[in-house]
């Protein structure tokens, strides 16, 4: 696969999980590392979880960093 445009989302942002999805980047990159505070990370990764099960990426690359 030929990748584009990959979008970086703060993985406690759901809202910007959903609007990085529907564009039309060839990539998502759901990020738990740098953009997210030491404290919020149980909920990102649960929102990680929710959106990998619940959202249709088509043909997107999922990447989780």
């Amino acid at each position: 696969m030929f990748v584009r445009s990959m979008l970086f989302v703060p993985a406690t942002k759901p809202a910007m999980i959903d609007k990085a999805v529907a564009s039309a980047a060839d990539a998502v990159c759901l990020d738990l590392e740098d953009s997210v505070a030491p404290e919020e990370k149980a909920t990102a990764r649960a929102n990680v979880v929710a959106a990998l099960q619940r959202l249709d990426f088509g043909p997107r690359l999922r990447i989780v960093r």
